[in-house]
């Protein structure tokens, strides 16, 4: 086994270390950068590491699944495009199933298509009613102990739940946590959750010289966000408090305090740049901040998208920053304490974690992603 690949597999084996002996940092730590891989890709939307330090990356722009064995080659397309049983069109979400074994979600079908290692196995050992009940909706996690995690709509007999065409899941104000045991013929509830909708503004505009009526949604609001660990313990971040709380393979509930962060007013700059994510740099200067529905008063405390549990009972809470900054990543103990801060480049995307190392995308001048390793 060449160097390399004992380095990988450390990463991926590495033992556990309490979080008793981590200090509590004051201030951000840049982490050491370990490796950047050279495969070149266009729109990373998920990435799996597997049991031997391997990487399957999901790229959404290129519309292929990617086998990342080192860093110095360039990785190996997995499968192909199409609608058979062994292909997909777009690959989407990759959710760990065991050690070596992956749900791919298909985000164009909505198909759900295993791997075993790093080689499609076909459709998932799961009940065709249960894949059709939670297709339309995101998943959260799987293990074959605890069951299947995902988030939906509140269900019909909450009088607050909003009407929504069915999958949605974008437009609810509110959504639920939804846990289905292996062998069980209905599923708990575990937490009820601030969705991602703000309201919505139908304005028309003549737009690069073409009239259209443009539907604007309330931007910088941030949803609760969950995160599944793999010994069955999700982290539920509370987005507008914020602090994190978890819940534990049996349904009990650990309230976290509230965690430090110092709100911030909102600026004329975050609307134009929140714009400019939205509708595009072309667009954006077509429409002002006032057309928008609900904008809140101050910026959300952590980004709207990408926590992840780490495999030491953490979770890592990207925070919302900035243009131009670094990207900073809060790793939370189970007691809701911020137990480090760490500085990663600004345009980093943290995507999962191993034993010892997080687990990023970034994004260079020509707009080109690489996948990056920095030591925990």
């Amino acid at each position: 086994m060449s160097s390399l690949s004992k380095y990988l597999r450390t990463l991926a084996l590495a033992a556990p270390f309490s979080h008793r002996s981590i200090a509590v940092y004051a201030q951000p730590t840049r982490p050491e950068r370990a490796v950047t891989y050279s495969h070149e890709f266009t729109n990373v939307s998920s990435v799996r590491v597997l049991g031997d330090g391997r990487m399957l990356v999901a790229d959404r722009g290129e519309k292929r699944l990617v086998l990342l064995s080192t860093p110095d080659h360039d990785g190996e397309v997995v499968g192909r495009n199409g609608d058979g049983p062994l292909e997909y069109q777009v690959p989407n979400r990759l959710l760990a199933m065991g050690v070596d074994s992956t749900l791919m979600i298909d985000a164009q079908t909505g198909r759900w298509i295993l791997l075993v290692g790093g080689k499609l196995a076909g459709a998932p050992n799961l009940t065709e009613t249960l894949i059709k009940e939670v297709t339309t909706f995101p998943l959260v996690g799987w293990s074959a102990r605890f069951g299947l995690y995902w988030s939906a709509g509140l269900p019909p007999s909450d009088r607050s739940r909003r009407v929504l065409a069915p999958g949605m899941i974008e437009e609810a104000d509110s959504t639920v946590l939804l846990r289905r045991m292996p062998r069980a013929t209905y599923a708990d509830t575990l937490a009820r959750l601030k969705g991602p909708f703000g309201g919505r503004s139908m304005v028309p505009r003549i737009v690069l010289g073409v009239k259209s009526v443009y539907m604007l949604n309330g931007l910088l609001r941030t949803p609760d966000q969950v995160a599944f660990c793999d010994d069955g313990w999700v982290a539920v971040l509370r987005a507008d408090t914020p602090r994190v709380d978890w819940i534990d393979p049996n349904r009990q509930l650990r309230t976290g305090s509230r965690l430090p962060a110092t709100p911030r007013a909102i600026t004329a700059r975050d609307k134009q740049q929140a714009i400019a994510d939205f509708m595009g740099e072309r667009v954006a200067p077509y429409f002002k901040p006032e057309e928008f529905p609900a904008w809140p008063t101050t910026v959300p405390a952590y980004a709207s998208t990408g926590i992840v549990c780490d495999l030491h009972r953490h979770v890592l809470l990207p925070r919302f920053g900035a243009v131009g900054t670094p990207q900073l990543i809060d790793r939370v103990d189970r007691a809701g304490r911020v137990v480090r801060t760490y500085a990663l480049p600004r345009g980093s995307m943290l995507m999962t974690a191993t034993r010892t190392a997080m687990v990023v995308v970034a994004r260079d001048a020509d707009d080109v992603q690489r996948i990056q390793l920095y030591l925990l």
